[in-house]
């Protein structure tokens, strides 16, 4: 099974938690209510006020993968462990409401109405839904990224490893250059040696040096 890579990873949670929180704020459900006027009115009640915990968490799990995208090897599972909870709080938060719609309307119909009378025929929108599935798909994307964040950042390490070898060349040219100049040492000292030779059975050794000089 393939690795999610970081950047696969980052861009599938702010792409999932900022429709969560775009899809938290569209109505998820709709009820006529009779005011104490016997005027009718209809309340609209999105995930926002229903479930804020909806809206709350899909901003943790959009700062958890910017931190993921700029963490360590430690912090960054740190980070995906929030992303992971913060999406399963979504999934929660979402069937609550889902299973029940009453309560989810019981506060908005109270404050449009002053009454406390709930009707039984609420509407319940698709919305709710979609960010379900969206909680899921979050929730997978963290444990993904929880499983290959052990092979994130090697590309930089195998262009690290790549500069000891190219030290072990140039030391393996440096015997070459030392074999060269201890060439040059034992010459030299050879020609030492001629002199001291020269010199010690009396002769000088820049006679020849001057007659080539003549010549």
């Amino acid at each position: 099974m393939s690795t999610m890579s970081r950047k696969t990873c980052v861009l599938t949670a702010l792409v999932l938690a900022g429709l969560t929180i775009a899809l938290a704020q569209v109505s998820w459900f709709s009820t006529t209510v009779t005011t104490v006027l016997g005027e009718d009115v209809v309340v609209q009640v999105s995930a926002h006020s229903a479930a804020p915990g909806i809206t709350a968490s899909s901003i943790v799990a959009v700062a958890a993968a910017l931190l993921i995208s700029l963490s360590g090897k430690i912090i960054r599972y740190v980070a995906l462990s929030v992303l992971t909870i913060s999406a399963l709080t979504v999934v929660i938060s979402a069937v609550g409401v889902l299973v029940s719609p009453r309560s989810a309307v019981r506060s908005q119909v109270e404050i449009a109405t002053s009454t406390s009378f709930i009707p039984d025929d609420i509407a319940v929108y698709p919305t709710g839904y979609v960010v379900v599935v969206l909680g899921v798909l979050l929730c997978i994307t963290g444990v993904m990224g929880i499983r290959g964040a052990h092979v994130w950042g090697r590309s930089t390490s195998r262009y690290e490893r790549t500069e000891p070898q190219n030290a072990e060349r140039d030391i393996s040219r440096t015997p070459d250059v030392a074999v060269q100049d201890d060439g040059e040492d034992t010459h030299l000292r050879s020609d030492d040696k001629d002199l001291w030779d020269a010199l010690s059975r009396g002769e000088d050794p820049t006679d020849g040096e001057t007659s080539s000089g003549k010549q």
